[in-house]
């Protein structure tokens, strides 16, 4: 019985051996050897590499006519659900001598357009969902689109859990329309916050960050508003927020992860003809464990034609909140050294500034500055400076900015900023130099379709005034025009560099060509005065032209083409940086 029962335990050990060779060796192999080739043809709406993403074959794997069929029956089925009723799916394999090539032949057929939608009830951003919806190929990622978007809205208005049906009705062969119920349930409001994950840093510090109090309603927008106001902070890597509901009360779960409070960093930048910028900056963002932040800023600028340089160091001491309220205040002390076309500068600093935060995309700031500057080797015909001595300025700064921009780098979608800005030197503030510095600017972006074709409209006005009756200006606080910031039909400064008015207005068409390669148009218009005119804007200045843009998610990176018409040549401009 032993002598028996063990050789058929190594009979059995050796099927399983063969079994496991034959499960694993060939689905290696494939059926029909491996694939070499998969050719797609017909497909006009629906591009290669989305056809390509839903299909289980790949080039150099093993082929199997079950996935093979499946692919087929996938591709008309996500055809059905792109908004191709009609489409046609065939497909046919042929084995060659060193693998196996598939052949896709796609007839799409006429597309099911959307020509209604129908609220219920109806919506305050239903004619902007119409706007971007009706006239569309319908899909089902469109259905699921339109939920998100009605849940995330009635979501901000305390509905933390709408339920949103969308039936589709056909009212012809190719036309359909989308018939939307939304029913908003009950209002929630916010409950209290836990925060779990903290080592060094106190709790305080993240549960005041919070931009609502227990009791508010209930709004997803300030969920998301606190998170990034806890990752501005500095001082964690990873942050998680999750939401627990109980009745009509809705708690927060804070989940932190400390990272390191301290940092360096690399300023860097170029604007043509031949102007870098390059800088070191170390910062500390959880001084003495209260969040108060320090940083240790160096920046070096040099026009490599003139030679012309400035090298900057400043010290930045700030605090996010004083008082238990909300209000930023920073202690910032510089020093720069810098040569320019008129003359050479020293030039110390001691800025106290206030920000406070009026709303998400609304802020005020307000501080003092004392400068005191040594000018030498004066060369403008400008009223001259006294030299070889340090020069006092005392100045209040008063600052004010608005938008409604989601993306400030690169702006998409129909909106608008808007900035101004004063400093007051001299006067009943005593001081060397006299004078009211004011700049206002703003821009309004129209998306022209889907977030691709942007046109926009930018403007500018600067003037220095009289302060208590005087009006004696530092020259390198004068406007200067022209180059790739507002008249790109110039060279840098070429227009002038001694306004005291100036007026500009850009307009510019953007397109976007592929991945993150935009193409842009744009006409610049613009005007100055000197101290003894007024701004005359018929007597301006004007360019055109052309150029490229590549898009990163802190940065722009542009090449223009101006010109100030077609007889002579333009100026070519490269920037890492934003016009507006």
């Amino acid at each position: 019985m032993y002598k028996g029962g063990e050789n058929f335990n190594r009979v059995k050990r050796f099927t399983l051996l063969i079994f496991l060779s034959l499960f694993f060796f060939l689905p290696m192999q494939g059926e029909n050897g491996v694939i070499k080739e998969i050719k797609i043809q017909g497909n006009k709406a629906i591009k290669v590499e989305r056809i390509r993403e839903r299909m289980k074959m790949f080039p150099d794997t093993p082929f199997f006519p079950y996935i093979f069929y499946d692919d087929v029956d996938g591709l008309k089925k996500y055809y059905r659900d792109n908004g191709f009723p009609d489409a046609r799916i065939t497909a046919e394999y042929e084995t060659v001598p060193d693998g196996v090539v598939i052949q896709f032949f796609i007839e799409e057929g006429k597309p099911e357009i959307i020509t209604g939608l129908l609220f219920s009830p109806e919506n305050e951003i239903a004619s902007q969902l119409r706007k971007r919806f009706l006239h569309q190929r319908w899909s089902l990622s469109i259905e699921q689109t339109l939920t998100i978007l009605l849940t995330e809205d009635y979501q901000k208005k305390g509905y933390y859990k709408p339920h949103i049906i969308i039936k589709k009705v056909k009212i012809g062969p190719y036309e359909t329309t989308l018939e939307i119920v939304a029913e908003k349930g009950q209002r929630f409001y916010f409950g209290e916050i836990y925060c779990t994950g903290l080592d060094r840093i106190p709790v305080r510090f993240v549960l005041r960050e919070a931009p609502f109090h227990s009791g508010d309603l209930f709004n997803i927008d300030k969920i998301r508003l606190y998170q990034e106001r806890i990752y501005s902070l500095g001082v964690f890597e990873d942050i998680n927020i999750s939401i627990v509901d109980a009745g009509q009360t809705v708690t927060l779960l804070v989940d932190v992860k400390e990272g390191k409070a301290k940092w360096v960093g690399l300023d860097f930048g170029y604007t043509s003809p031949a102007v870098g910028r390059i800088g070191l900056e170390w910062g500390n963002n959880n001084v003495f464990n209260k969040m108060h932040r320090f940083r240790i800023m160096n920046s070096n600028e040099i026009d490599f034609e003139t030679m012309n340089h400035k090298i900057s160091f400043d010290l930045n001491y700030s605090m996010g909140w004083v008082l238990n309220r909300r209000f930023d205040l920073a202690f910032i002390n510089s020093a720069a050294k810098e040569n320019q076309d008129n003359g050479k500068k020293t030039q110390l600093s001691f800025k106290i500034i206030g920000r406070k935060e009026l709303s998400g995309n609304q802020e005020i700031l307000g501080g003092y500055e004392k400068r005191l500057d040594y000018y030498s080797e004066i060369y403008s015909e400008e009223r001259m400076l006294p030299t070889e001595e340090w020069l006092i300025t005392n100045g209040l700064i008063a600052e004010y900015y608005r938008d409604n921009l989601s993306n400030k780098v690169h702006p998409r979608e129909t909106g608008y900023f808007f900035k101004g800005k004063s400093f007051f030197s001299g006067g009943f503030l005593e001081g060397d130099f006299h004078y009211i510095k004011t700049q206002w600017e703003g821009a309004f972006y129209w998306d022209l379709s889907r977030n691709n074709h942007i046109l926009t409209f930018h403007g500018a006005l600067r003037t220095l005034s009289p302060m208590g009756g005087e009006l004696l200006v530092p020259y390198d606080e004068l406007f200067s025009l022209g180059g790739a910031y507002d008249l790109r039909g110039y060279a840098f400064k070429e227009y002038g560099d001694a306004f005291y008015r100036t007026a500009l207005g850009n307009v510019e068409y953007r397109f976007l060509l592929s991945g993150s390669f935009w193409g842009e148009l744009f006409w610049d218009v613009a005007a100055g005065a000197d101290k003894h005119n007024s701004l005359d804007l018929q007597n301006g200045e004007d360019s055109f032209g052309g150029g490229l843009r590549y898009v990163l998610p802190f940065l722009i990176i542009r090449i223009n083409y101006g010109m100030r018409d077609f007889k002579e040549e333009g100026l070519w401009h490269f920037v890492l940086g934003q016009v507006f």
